[in-house]
This record gives C-alpha cells, structure tokens and sequence, in this order.
C-alpha cells in the first residue's frame, strides 16, 4: 500500500506540479481570470505533459534500470531542472516571444485589455485624470489594478495642474491619491525629463508626441 501511495505522488508531480508552477509564474506576467479548480487542474496537466514532451530526450535515457545507480546525481540534476526550472522559466519565454516584433498582427496579445497592456510595460510616467465632476489631478503614476479587478490608479505624487491641464509643481508632502474608475472619465499620460543641478532635481513632464 505505501508504495502505491508512493508512486501516485510521484506521477501527481511529475505530471501536476510542472503545469502550476508555470501557472503561477504566467498569472504573476499576464493578468488573467480567476478559473474553476477543474478548469486550473486540466490547465496545469496540459502543461505538464507540454514540458515532458519537449524534455523526452532527456527523460527517457534516465527510465534505463541501471541508470540511477551509474548517475544518482545527473538523475536528481535532471528531475530538478526538468520538474522545477524549466516550468518556472518557460512563462519568461513564452511571454517573449508572444510579445515579439514579428509575431505582432499574426496572434492576439495574451494581455487582456489595453489597461494592462499600457502598465505591463513598467514605464515612468505622469498621469492627467479628468475627473467626471471636470475637474483636473496630476501626478506621477504610482501603480494601477489588473484584470480581472477593477480599473483604478494610484499617483506617488500630486502636482499642481493650471488650467490648462500644464504640471506646475510637485505639491510637498503629499502621499498621493488613488482614485477609483468610477471617479474619472479618461486619463492622459505623459513622459517626463528629469534635469539635474548641483542644487536640485526637477522632474518636467512632457506630453508624448
């Protein structure tokens, strides 16, 4: 009995635990959807079987009955990299290439919504909210919801804005704002050039081209 429990645990990492790691590491790339336990359980099993195949040339010398006891540790080398590396580094290279110049207008971007896809990018940038009352916030973008959560943005930093929608100056002292979708009507974006003095460090935004 204990070895039938053995194996199944065995076959249960071999062939669910692979497919969850690399899960993990996409959801943490791509925002995506909460998914059903069955739906999440056949997702990871698809990958798991993806990865074994594409390391069959790896596995199969090592299933040979003398190879544990000529190579114990090019056994346990293999079993890590291919049960524990890889399926942490294949998200990092799938999403590389699903983002590359040349595969753009050929598939869907896996990045669910154009909200996503600006702030997957990382960039520093100054954000304009108009708000539905009219009125105008700017500040520097501090972070910002993903799919499937609400949009909402929070600003590191408040700057006051003229009339005319121009950055002024940074207003010190402020711990930023976040501000819920439901509060505003679209946002601006904007670039910014950070000028350096022996005094001081000012940082311009410029709207984009």
């Amino acid at each position: 009995m204990p070895k039938i429990e053995l194996k199944n645990l065995f076959l249960f990492i071999c062939f669910v635990v692979p497919g969850f790691i690399s899960l993990k590491i996409w959801s943490l790339l791509v925002a995506s959807k909460d998914k059903r336990t069955s739906e999440y359980i056949i997702d990871a099993i698809s990958y798991s079987c993806l990865n074994f195949a594409f390391f069959a040339w790896l596995i199969i010398p090592t299933s040979k009955s003398s190879f544990p006891n000529n190579s114990p540790f090019l056994l346990w080398l293999i079993i890590v990299f291919v049960l524990f590396i890889m399926p942490i580094i294949w998200p990092f290279i799938i999403f590389k290439v699903f983002n590359s110049k040349w595969l753009l207008g050929i598939i869907v971007n896996p990045i669910p919504t154009a909200w996503d896809i600006l702030f997957s990018k990382c960039e520093n940038l100054f954000v304009l909210v108009h708000l539905k009352d009219g009125s105008l916030i700017g500040g520097k973008y501090g972070g910002a919801s993903s799919f499937p959560h609400e949009h909402d943005i929070y600003l590191s930093e408040i700057w006051k804005i003229d009339e005319n929608g121009i950055f002024q100056e940074k207003i010190e002292d402020s711990k930023g704002a976040w501000f819920d979708k439901e509060a505003f009507t679209y946002l601006e974006f904007f670039n910014y050039n950070t000028e350096v003095s022996d005094e001081k460090q000012t940082i311009t935004p410029q709207k984009n081209n």
